[in-house]
């Protein structure tokens, strides 16, 4: 063995030594203490907003799907993959069955849903798994739904440079 190899075996040897060596604790004082802790919860607040995203609107603004069913898109994957959005079933409105090639997510925010013969109500989430079949969807009253998707196959203008 070299010395440059035993060197580096005695050197690796003193760090391993002292990192696991305690640590000692160290007295900070109430006012020292304060100041690190609103650092450390801005530093959490402006990570948690560089890293997240809103849809903010006043007016948000609905499309007509039918006469009795509108929809307000509010997020979309960049990809083109995945899609979010609110379905406001008007009284009496349905969905009829419906086969699901992919997965889709339902979370009822307002007023009741029938799924076949199940009844959900706001607060409730339902799962179509791809390959399901989906029996008529019915709101005697009305209900608001969150419904996110996979929409298959990305757009590929979306990810092609040049092509819109």
């Amino acid at each position: 063995m070299s010395d440059a190899d035993s060197d580096a075996d005695d050197l690796a040897g003193a760090v391993s030594t002292l990192l696991c060596r305690s640590p000692v604790a160290v007295e900070v004082d109430g006012e020292r203490r304060g100041r690190i802790r609103r650092d450390i919860l801005q530093r959490i607040a402006l990570a948690t907003i560089e890293e997240s995203s809103a849809t903010v609107t006043d007016a948000p603004s609905w499309s007509r799907l039918s006469p009795l069913m509108e929809y307000r898109t509010i997020d979309s994957d960049p990809r083109g993959t995945k899609q979010t959005m609110l379905v406001r079933l008007l009284p009496g409105g349905e969905v009829p069955a419906h086969f699901h090639p992919r997965d889709e997510e339902m979370a009822v925010i307002e007023g009741e849903v029938e799924i076949g013969l199940q009844t959900l109500r706001a607060g409730d989430f339902h799962l179509a798994p791809a390959g399901s079949h989906h029996a008529r969807m019915r709101s005697t009253d009305g209900a608001v739904l969150l419904l996110r998707y996979n929409m298959g196959t990305p757009n590929l203008a979306l990810l092609t440079p040049g092509v819109a």
